[in-house]
């Protein structure tokens, strides 16, 4: 594992050893040797153990706060595969932009300069903007009170749907389903064709109009 390139130069590739700075000797097979204190440092590799919020949208573009352990400067973050850019870091806390994904749920990955690097396992999702598949009925009464069936993909706890301006109040005695919500309309004063938007609580939307 020794390579000598010329009189002052040589590579090698390091043993095993214990956290700390170490002593470099090198030894000349004439027995003359030369010592270097504190000449090399085995470190520990990083930990990732949290990131906060631990779900993002899939354009990106949203900050992040990755926490853990022996994080060296120059530390790369990768979320589900996505370079995240790191804004600010200590030893113990990353903050990092996170990039446009395609993919959903995976791991959360710090990659040391040294190529020591740790994944949080299923660390972090990526989430969609709700999908429109079909509404049904697609007409009722102004006094409101009709209970409409929604029908998509995406769709998130806490979502709001709106008809035109008013709120479409979602069923309290519904199990929650990413794919179907029924609500009953509210009132309105004019009879007419309205918008409807789907609205996930992390900001994400669709757009119908003129239903």
């Amino acid at each position: 594992n020794l390579s000598i390139a010329n009189d002052n130069s040589l590579t090698c590739r390091t043993p095993a050893g214990t956290v700390g700075s170490k002593i470099v000797q090198i030894t000349n097979t004439d027995g003359q040797s030369f010592s270097k204190v504190n000449g090399y440092t085995y470190v520990l590799p990083p930990t990732v153990t949290s990131i906060v919020p631990n779900v993002g949208k899939g354009e990106g573009s949203e900050r992040f706060t990755i926490t853990g352990s022996n994080f060296i400067n120059g530390a790369k973050v990768s979320l589900v595969g996505a370079d995240c850019k790191t804004i600010t870091f200590t030893p113990e806390v990353i903050t990092c932009l996170s990039g446009a994904s395609v993919n959903t749920n995976g791991d959360v990955k710090v990659a040391n300069p040294d190529e020591q690097e740790h994944s949080l396992l299923g660390g972090f999702t990526y989430v969609r903007p709700p999908i429109f598949g079909s509404l049904s009925p697609l007409s009722g009464r102004v006094s409101g009170g009709e209970r409409l069936e929604l029908i998509g993909l995406n769709f998130r706890p806490g979502v709001i749907i709106k008809l035109g301006e008013s709120n479409c109040t979602l069923d309290p005695n519904d199990v929650f389903s990413s794919n179907t919500l029924h609500c009953f309309v509210a009132a309105v004063k004019n009879a007419g064709k309205v918008p409807l938007t789907v609205i996930n609580p992390d900001g994400q939307k669709t757009v119908i109009p003129l239903l």
